[in-house]
């Protein structure tokens, strides 16, 4: 095993997670407006 491979595959691991992450949370604010992980970018009811 090479030298700092374990490092650089936790990192892709880390960075794919994150990014799978905005993207459903940027497919849910399509689908719904109001949908916030915020409770301020949540609309009054």
């Amino acid at each position: 095993m090479y030298e700092g491979v374990k490092e650089v595959i936790y990192g892709i691991v880390i960075l794919g997670g994150a990014l799978a992450a905005l993207i459903y949370y940027l497919y849910r604010q399509q689908k719904d407006p109001g949908y916030g992980i915020f409770p301020h970018n949540r609309q009054a009811y």
